[in-house]
This record gives structure tokens, C-alpha cells and sequence, in this order.
């Protein structure tokens, strides 16, 4: 169906109930203001998912560096244009002092992010454990071949695919961050004086609580839908609409 014949057609009812517009001479520009309103939200949606999903890969990628610059501690000190044997321990202490303030700031990053998005993804995940549960609610009343039944399967995981994308990205994180231990442990620290030692040291046990994002987990969303799905679906059986 043409999207001219939505517009012009006066039946269509809006999409929300607005007084005194849904019929008559402002009926055909509300819808039309609608139908934008509800395209423009949809892109701010889809902007704001990946703006989560391009800083967090930031940091993800920040991670990884991080700790191939660990693991290549001996290398990358070598082949400084300043090294020499006089120098290789002052060298080294700026190393790993600069992989320090690296971390920081790659933990400042991650709580930057999660000051903007805590409360947005809290939102929006406590939303979608409504939105799941009531769409398997209305997916045992319907068919599930029917035009209802299927957009409502595909409307769930649309809901599903965008859970998955912000667990998967938060969890890429939270797993390299745990690396950080492993990469200072293979940095060759026997081989350094005492004050490197303790260095690394510092670093592992500040680097003990892994980096994440906290909102709801996808386990966690899982459990309240089903739990919510169940409730209103014993209140269904037990009373009916009529």
C-alpha cells in the first residue's frame, strides 16, 4: 500500500488520539506530522544505539592497546630512540607510569559513558522487559502466521538484536579489561628492579575490578520478562476478557 493513500485517506485513524484532529480540515497534516515525528524518533533511536556501540569500542579498542603495550614492554623499550643501557631503568619506570595513566584514563572514559547512558540504558531496558513479555502475551492470543503474529515475532527481536548489541559490547569490555592482569604478568616483571615491581603491582590490584558499564544485565532482563510474562498471563487465563 502506497504511502499516498495512507495520507489521503480520511478513515485512517491517527496514531494517537488528538481532540479536534482526527477529523476534518487538520486531519490529513496531523497524520502527516505523525508519520515525521515517529520517522525522526525512530533515527534518534538508531543514533543513540550506535553512539553507545562507537564509544564503547573506543574503549574497547583503548583496552586492547593497553595491553599489547603491557605484553611488549621489553620491545617497545628497546627500540626507543633514547634507550641505552645507562637509561633502560628510568625508561622503564616512564613506561609503565605512562600505562598507568593510561588505564586511568581509559577508566574515566567508562565512567563518562556510564554517567550519560546508565539512566538511558535503565530505561530503556526496564522498558523492554515489558515490551518482550507483552509481546509473547499477545503472540499465544493471535496466530502465529497471521500479518499480527509475525510483526510481532520480528518486533521481538528487533528488541532482542538491540539488547543483544549493548550486552555485547558492554561484556567486550568488561572480559579485556580483565586481561590487564594477565597482559602485566607476561611484561617480563621478574626481570625489573623493585620499584617496577611494585609498579605493576599497584597497576594488577587496581586492575582487579574489571571496567563495565552498569544498568541491567541480559540475563537479568530475561528473568523479569518471563516473570512479568507469566504473571499477566495467569491473570489472563484465570479472568478473561470478554
Amino acid at each position: 500500500m502506497k504511502i499516498s493513500v495512507l495520507v489521503v485517506d480520511p478513515s485512517k485513524p491517527l496514531p494517537m488520539d488528538f481532540p479536534h484532529f482526527n477529523d476534518g480540515p487538520f486531519h490529513i497534516p496531523f497524520y502527516i506530522y505523525e508519520m515525521v515525528s515517529l520517522l525522526v524518533a525512530a533515527f534518534c533511536h538508531i543514533a543513540m544505539d550506535m553512539l553507545f556501540v562507537g564509544l564503547t569500542t573506543v574503549a574497547l579498542v583503548q583496552l586492547i592497546i593497553l595491553n599489547n603495550k603491557l605484553m611488549d614492554k621489553n620491545k617497545n623499550i628497546k627500540y626507543s630512540k633514547f634507550y641505552c643501557d645507562g637509561n633502560r631503568h628510568k625508561l622503564t619506570v616512564e613506561y609503565i607510569k605512562e600505562c598507568c595513566e593510561h588505564y586511568i584514563e581509559i577508566e574515566g572514559f567508562l565512567e563518562n559513558i556510564e554517567n550519560i547512558f546508565s539512566v538511558i540504558l535503565f530505561i530503556q531496558l526496564g522498558i523492554s522487559v515489558f515490551a518482550i513479555c507483552n509481546g509473547g502475551l499477545l503472540l499465544i492470543s493471535v496466530k502465529i502466521f497471521s500479518l499480527q503474529g509475525l510483526s510481532v515475532i520480528f518486533y521481538t527481536m528487533a528488541l532482542f538484536i538491540e539488547l543483544g548489541i549493548y550486552c555485547w559490547f558492554g561484556n567486550n569490555v568488561y572480559f579485556e579489561s580483565l586481561k590487564v592482569i594477565h597482559s602485566c604478568s607476561l611484561s617480563h616483571w621478574y626481570e625489573e628492579s623493585n620499584g617496577v615491581k611494585k609498579m605493576l603491582l599497584i597497576l594488577m590490584e587496581r586492575t582487579k575490578q574489571p571496567l563495565q558499564i552498569k544498568a541491567l544485565n541480559f540475563t537479568t532482563i530475561l528473568k523479569w520478562s518471563y516473570s512479568y510474562f507469566a504473571l499477566l498471563n495467569h491473570f489472563t487465563n484465570k479472568f478473561p476478557f470478554k
